[in-house]
């Protein structure tokens, strides 16, 4: 059934199913961090842990394959960059930001990034929004309004703010920048995948490795880890 549908309705039900995963890791991801995993530590054994996940689907197919070796340099700096962003810094500041501030706060706040995306699409794809779309997001911009007035904040909500905020703009520029990889379809979406969370993942795992507390594993934490990693 799912095969018999255009490639338009496919992508909309894929990304329907990528939000629900989405949605779900925000609470799995506050039930690691209650479990004293520090956040940069925690997202960079959950990002290498699915790069190690999905090695096996690349290195199986002899095409995949082939398509490593055959990036030019230009490629490479181009997913070094994506990878360094759109994972290290946007996953590693979302996970800082969980840590301060509740869920569905730092949701409306990340939310901000279908605003920035549509400028930066304008901007660098040339990709302008329907009539429907500019009209989604005028009520979505009502919504979080009501939401947040009156604001009342504390000195801990800052922090986690700020870390929404870096967490916004580089999910921003980041998924400009893949999308711009991905419509050229001369690198495969897994590839991709693969190369930017192996890049992101083990430069979060590295830096909280160095500035962060040593992490205390529980066993529902270490599933938590698995389960993101494998499923979400």
């Amino acid at each position: 059934m799912f095969r018999s549908l255009s490639p338009h309705s496919r992508a909309v039900l894929t990304a329907l199913f990528v939000t629900f995963l989405w949605a779900t890791s925000w609470v799995i991801i506050k039930f690691g961090l209650r479990d004293n995993i520090p956040p940069l530590t925690f997202a960079g054994l959950r990002y290498s842990l699915a790069a190690l996940c999905l090695l096996p689907l690349v290195l199986r197919q002899p095409k995949l394959r082939n398509s490593l070796r055959g990036f030019s340099p230009r490629q490479w700096q181009l997913l070094t960059v994506l990878g360094l962003v759109f994972i290290g810094v946007a996953q590693g500041a979302q996970f800082v930001s969980l840590s301060y501030l509740p869920a569905v706060t730092v949701n409306l706040l990340l939310s901000f990034t279908t605003i920035a995306v549509t400028a930066l699409g304008i901007l660098f794809l040339h990709e302008r929004p329907l009539r429907a779309q500019w009209l989604g997001l005028g009520l979505y911009l009502a919504g979080v309004i009501i939401f947040f007035y009156p604001v009342t904040l504390s000195g801990s909500d800052f922090i986690g703010i700020a870390a929404a905020l870096i967490c916004l703009t580089a999910n921003a520029v980041g998924v400009v920048l893949g999308r711009a990889l991905n419509r050229t379809a001369t690198m495969a979406p897994i590839v991709v995948t693969l190369i930017t969370m192996s890049i992101g993942g083990l430069a979060m795992l590295a830096t909280g490795i160095l500035i962060e507390p040593d992490p205390a594993f529980s066993l529902p934490s270490i599933l938590a880890i698995i389960w993101l990693a494998a499923v979400n």
